[in-house]
This record gives C-alpha cells, structure tokens and sequence, in this order.
C-alpha cells in the first residue's frame, strides 16, 4: 500500500467521502447524508420566497431548476423515502405561496399536480416515480 501511494501520490480516504458531488459510502446513505441536497433547495426557495412571484413564475422555477438539481442525483442514487417526502414538502410549500419551512395547506391533490399539463396538471414530476425511472436507466 504504502509503495502504490508513493508512486501515485494518492493518500488514503475514509468512507462516506463525495466525489463529483455526489455522496460515495461502504453502505446504503443515510439522510444525514443528503443534508447539502435539501440545504440547497432550501436555499433556492427561500431566496425566491423573498420575492413577489406569480404562481406561474414559481411553477416555471420549480420545473426548471428545482427538478434539475433532482434529476442529477435521482439518475445516481436512490435517494430515502425520507429526503423525497422532505423535498416534495419543500415544494408543495413553494407553489402554494409559502416559503420551504412553512406548511400550506394544499388546495389540490399533489397526485393531480404532478400530472402532465395535457391531463390538466401543472408538469411537475412526481419525485418517487421518477427517482425510480431514472435508476431503472443503469440496470
């Protein structure tokens, strides 16, 4: 061990380390570990809550960059049933008018919301389908 590493120059790691963003582990990773994703979702949202946007303007954000910084991860990972509850509250408290943190009450079904705009939704993606789309992509 101690040949290759003065040869390469590589120092030795410990686990969970990330690589590309993306968390690495020995195991399956917890929530704990998925802190900087709904950090960063918190983040986004509650600097767009500081400002009056129309329910179409928060529903084009919640498409186009929420569901992005998803998506990357979502097509790596399966991510805990706890962190997708967490980030669809994030969101569903967005639409509504709200910040992340504070609950709205929600005045459709998500189910509904999450439908294609043709079926009369708003073309959000429906977070624990499509986390199980994406992974069904690497078998």
């Amino acid at each position: 061990m101690e040949e290759i590493k003065a040869i390469t120059g590589f120092s030795v790691g410990k686990f969970p380390f990330r690589y590309l963003a993306i968390p690495v582990a020995v195991a399956r990773l917890t929530i704990e570990q998925f802190s900087p994703l709904i950090a960063k979702i918190s983040k986004y949202i509650s600097t767009w809550a500081r400002v009056s946007l129309s329910y179409a303007g928060r529903s084009e954000l919640i498409r186009s960059v929420l569901q992005g910084v998803e998506c990357f991860l979502l097509s790596i990972l399966l991510i805990p049933a706890g962190v997708r509850e967490k980030i669809i509250t994030f969101v569903q408290n967005f639409s509504m008018g709200g910040k992340a943190a504070n609950p709205k009450k929600l005045l459709v079904a998500w189910k509904e919301v999450c439908k294609p705009k043709s079926e009369g939704g708003l073309g959000f993606v429906d977070l624990n389908a499509w986390n199980l789309a994406l992974m069904s992509k690497s078998l």
